[in-house]
């Protein structure tokens, strides 16, 4: 039982570290998965058991949108960058698992928004402190991110920045449309019903500007995804071909 426990750590170590290849999420087995899971419940429990906003719906004080999320942000990576990976690769549906393992094992650091500052500071002090949480866990899963399409998944720069971009770019656009990036931030930063302030202005400011520039780029990052998804398609086609006139013996 401790061995497993360690062994499910160490993997959860080399993830964080920047150090998980390619082999070490093929030769996962269940324990990495369960704790992925719990780790990802656990934040998304850690994440509004000292909120107080009455607004907050008794199904999420149980982590399960952490849950949910999880397999929602799986799919969508998969399906970002299915189509630039090797033929292989492709048709090899372990795929999807091991991306919800990688997005399930970057969870942790997320328990950062566990800790009550709202107990021990002001509310505009407390603000300040829980966004720069959000910002500190989303630069550091993002660069895993990328990590992980360059390193383990071996895409080109190229291919990692519109299959890492597109995503992001989309899901913030689609909140844009809605007009819910700035109570979506505010929800994920841990604010959600707090008292507005002069610091939360500024985040919102910042948030819009962050929206608009998304909207910007989704019109570049759309055109440039198909172009680079297209030629990973010759190339397979290319590849395929090669190794028919190879197994045929053809000079």
């Amino acid at each position: 039982m401790m061995k497993t426990i360690r062994d499910c750590l160490a993997f959860n170590w080399k993830v964080l570290t920047f150090r998980a290849g390619a082999e070490d999420f093929a030769a996962a087995k269940w324990p990495q998965y369960v704790y992925g899971f719990f780790i990802t419940w656990l934040v998304g429990f850690g994440r509004w058991w000292d909120a107080d906003d009455v607004k907050i719906e008794p199904i999420m004080r149980t982590g399960i949108g952490s849950i949910a999320y999880s397999f929602f942000m799986s799919f969508l990576i998969y399906f970002c960058m299915k189509w630039m990976l090797k033929l292989k690769a492709f048709n090899d549906l372990k795929i999807i698992p091991q991306t919800w393992l990688f997005v399930t094992h970057t969870s942790l650091p997320g328990l950062l928004y566990a800790i009550p500052v709202e107990m021990f500071m002001t509310n505009d002090m407390a603000t300040r402190t829980n966004s720069i949480f959000l910002a500190a866990v989303a630069l550091w899963r993002v660069s895993l991110f990328m990590h992980h399409l360059s390193w383990v998944r071996n895409l080109t720069p190229g291919q990692t920045l519109c299959a890492m971009f597109l995503p992001l770019a989309g899901i913030l656009t689609a909140l844009t449309a809605f007009g819910l990036e700035s109570s979506t931030f505010d929800f994920m930063s841990g604010n959600s019903g707090a008292k507005a302030t002069s610091a939360m202005q500024a985040q919102w400011e910042v948030v819009a500007g962050l929206a608009v520039f998304s909207v910007m780029g989704l019109f570049i990052m759309v055109p440039a995804y198909l172009l680079v998804a297209e030629r990973a398609w010759f190339v397979r086609r290319d590849e395929r071909k090669f190794s028919a006139a190879e197994g045929k013996g053809e000079p």
